[in-house]
């Protein structure tokens, strides 16, 4: 919800950001705070909303890209101590570093001043976090299946394992056969344990994608 909500408020100021933007007392403070360089990446940004708003919409979002993926990522606990804080485009540009919900604001502010419509950008949204969905739930299905097979792989291996060292006892089996039993069961095993990860991966990106999909969907709806 404060996501959302933060969202939202985003949206809603957007004229206000780029009025104060211009404001001398503004750009004052912003220098005193993050210093020079700082000061340049911000004049660069208000260059970039001015000029690619008469661009085509590919350019716009190339343009978009290529400015803010030049900035470094951080982690949200190295910067302010929290584990999930969400910057503004100004304090992403004035540290010059954030993660990724810095980058993803950034570029929407941008994309917005640069004269993107709002609903075009949600559309788009919500074409990509379904399309996400659909990846993760194939993902979660694939890695389930993965799992029955590879546990009838592990019990097949540690029976045949079992039955050579017992064929190996009476001169049936070699040592050599009872080795590469054993070899078989280690690898069915990691393979097992690898698939579990892989499910257990899947599994949050499906949870993840089912609430990115509620939050583009509940942002329509108001």
């Amino acid at each position: 919800m404060r996501r959302r909500s933060f969202l939202f408020l985003v949206a809603a100021t957007l004229p206000d950001w780029g009025r104060a933007l211009v404001k001398p007392g503004v750009l004052e403070d912003f220098s005193r705070q993050y210093g020079s360089q700082a000061v340049r990446r911000l004049n660069a940004w208000r260059e970039l909303m001015d000029e690619i708003s008469g661009l085509p919409l590919p350019s716009r979002l190339t343009r978009t890209n290529a400015f803010f993926n030049q900035l470094a990522f951080a982690e949200d606990g190295e910067q302010f101590g929290s584990r999930d804080y969400w910057a503004t485009p100004l304090e992403f540009l004035g540290r010059g570093r954030g993660d990724c919900e810095e980058f993803a604001i950034a570029k929407y502010v941008t994309l917005v001043k640069g004269g993107v419509p709002l609903e075009q950008l949600l559309n788009d949204a919500q074409r990509e976090v379904v399309e996400l969905a659909h990846q993760a739930w194939n993902a979660y299905m694939t890695t389930k299946q993965q799992l029955v097979y590879l546990d009838m792989f592990v019990e097949s291996a540690v029976n045949t394992r079992e039955a050579h060292a017992l064929q190996f006892t009476i001169n049936r089996r070699t040592l050599q056969e009872v080795l590469d039993s054993e070899v078989e069961v280690f690898d069915a095993r990691s393979a097992r344990v690898e698939a579990e990860a892989d499910h257990v991966i899947a599994d949050l990106q499906l949870a993840a994608s089912q609430g990115q999909l509620l939050q583009v969907m509940q942002q329509q709806s108001n």
